[in-house]
């Protein structure tokens, strides 16, 4: 991945953290009381929330990008 503008930087730190107080406060009180369960549970919410919608949007961005060929 290429290395970010400040400016992408900040975009995307603002974004983390909208998605963070999102998941945050759509998470088990009782499941997030530990370090490990906080850990446990944003794995959890990547592997079934955050991961696939970004996988849906690359693959949408992709197909919509033409595609250049490498030189021989």
């Amino acid at each position: 991945m290429k290395r970010l503008s400040r400016q992408k930087q900040k975009e995307l730190d603002a974004h983390l953290k909208a998605i963070s107080d999102i998941l945050f406060h759509n998470s088990d009180a009782e499941n997030i009381q530990t370090f490990e369960e906080l850990e446990l549970e944003i794995r959890d919410h990547v592997l079934t929330t955050v991961g696939p919608a970004m996988l849906k949007n690359f693959q949408q961005i992709s197909a919509q990008t033409p595609q250049v060929e490498p030189e021989p």
